[in-house]
C-alpha cells in the first residue's frame, strides 16, 4: 500500500515538473531556464557548475550547461577561472531576477 502511494507521489512530481517545463518554455522561450535558476537561486554561496545542478534538478549536463552559458551571457552568472580540473564555476551576481525565479518555481510548484 505504501509503495502505492509512494508511486502516485512520483507520478504527481513528474506531472507537476512537466506543467513548470511547459509554462517555463511559454515564459523565457526554454523549458529548463526556471528550474535552472531556482537552483543557482537557492545555491547557498552563488558558486555553481554544471554537474552540480545536473544532480540538484535532474537534466542533462549538456542541458545545464546551455543554460549557464545563458545566464552568463545575460550578465547574470559570472564565469570563473577554470580549476585544474576544467570544471568550469560559476559566481551568482546580484539580481532581483533570482527571487523572482524562485517565487515563480514555488508558486508552479504547489
Amino acid at each position: 500500500m505504501e509503495s502505492g502511494r509512494a508511486h502516485e507521489r512520483g507520478a504527481h512530481a513528474a506531472k507537476q515538473r512537466e506543467e513548470i517545463r511547459k509554462r517555463s518554455k511559454a515564459l523565457f522561450g526554454n523549458r529548463d531556464r526556471l528550474e535552472v535558476m531556482a537552483a543557482i537561486a537557492a545555491s547557498r554561496d552563488g558558486l555553481v557548475c554544471a554537474a552540480d545542478l545536473e544532480r540538484s534538478v535532474g537534466l542533462a549536463n549538456n542541458r545545464v550547461r546551455a543554460q549557464l552559458i545563458a545566464l552568463y551571457e545575460a550578465g547574470l552568472l559570472q564565469a570563473m577561472p577554470r580549476s585544474r580540473d576544467r570544471i568550469q564555476w560559476y559566481q551568482r551576481q546580484p539580481s532581483r531576477l533570482w527571487q523572482a525565479a524562485v517565487d515563480v518555481y514555488t508558486e508552479w510548484n504547489r
